[in-house]
């Protein structure tokens, strides 16, 4: 994530943010989708194990209903609301 306990106000370089918040990751296979079958719509469902084989916490989509009924290790969120998480974080860090 990009917020850290040095944040300001001014907003971050694209490139820092580019740089520590998006990596490129290979698909997953077709045997690791199997034991996921059901948590995301057919064509979401890469999409959802791969986020959970990376580890990631939030994935952010405009589609959230494709990925019902989901993981319980994965909040799914929509960019509005992942918007208002993130300043909820900041307010509670007093940034």
């Amino acid at each position: 994530m990009f917020v850290g306990s040095n944040y300001s106000a001014s907003p971050l370089p694209r490139q820092l943010i580019v740089h520590r918040c998006l990596r490129v990751v290979p698909d997953p296979e077709p045997r690791e989708l199997r034991p996921y079958i059901g948590l995301a719509g057919p064509e979401d469902l890469p999409i959802l194990v791969a986020t959970i084989r990376e580890g990631c916490l939030r994935l952010i989509t405009f589609n959230v209903r494709h990925f019902r009924p989901g993981h319980s290790s994965v909040r799914v969120l929509r960019p509005g609301d992942f918007i208002i998480w993130v300043r909820e974080v900041l307010a509670m860090m007093g940034a």
